[in-house]
């Protein structure tokens, strides 16, 4: 499939397929631009029409090693017994709490979601990385964060954006959600991915959760972690 030249990180926020996605696109000067899509064919179509190389996706993209789905009724289980797959226990480790994927998520509408899409952007051509905003935002502009959907916590996350792109630039009349912040973050870490600026989580045999990379970042709890908080209802990717 053809491609534009013009936006080649792209980031998602995935939602479970009820409502539109938000997709953002970067440049490599740091020149941002917003779409919505509501079907994974309709966000292929988006990430192309983008010139999207480097997709990255905010929702787990793959099951624990020995989960074959997320179905309560199927007797397959975690190898090795633990909660969740391995890379978000790093993240407990180091103080960011997540969503765990295990047969009771709440989100298992998106991964199952998530799976496909990641399959059919491989396929035509990109390269498809999972990641998790808040920890991106945790780790590039520190804590606290303002809560997300409150004017200052949008103020916060577009002065991060900022400066953490030297060049960006946002759309004229551009009126930011939280939503929109969300996949610009994962676009951000799809710059970052290209100038080898991450460091991937978890065991390579299964989908590994890309964050940036820190300088001293280890399995060691961040200041003002939050814990391990198991899949508590007010988060979200």
């Amino acid at each position: 499939m053809a491609r534009a030249a013009n936006y080649p990180f792209i980031g998602i926020d995935l939602t479970a397929g009820k409502r539109p996605s938000d997709v953002a696109g970067l440049t490599q000067s740091g020149r941002a631009k917003f779409l919505t899509s509501t079907t994974n064919a309709e966000i292929v179509r988006s990430v192309h029409a983008l010139g999207g190389q480097i997709v990255a996706v905010d929702s787990p993209m793959g099951f624990p090693v020995g989960l074959c789905c997320l179905e309560e009724t199927c007797e397959c289980a975690p190898l090795d017994g633990l909660t969740g797959r391995s890379a978000e226990r790093e993240l407990a480790q180091l103080g960011i709490s997540c969503f765990w994927t295990t047969k009771r998520t709440i989100i298992k509408a998106m991964i199952y979601r998530a799976i496909e899409l990641k399959a059919a952007l491989e396929a035509s051509g990109c390269i498809v990385l999972e990641v998790y905003p808040y920890a991106v935002k945790r780790l590039l502009l520190g804590k606290p964060l303002p809560k997300k959907s409150t004017e200052l916590g949008l103020a916060r996350v577009v002065a991060g954006a900022r400066e953490h792109l030297p060049g960006f630039r946002q759309p004229a009349g551009w009126q930011p959600t939280h939503d929109q912040l969300d996949a610009l973050f994962c676009a951000i870490t799809a710059q970052l991915h290209a100038a080898g600026q991450t460091q991937s989580l978890g065991d390579p045999s299964e989908v590994p959760i890309i964050i940036p990379r820190v300088p001293e970042v280890g399995t060691r709890a961040l200041p003002g972690g939050g814990g391990d908080v198991r899949g508590a209802a007010g988060l979200s990717r």
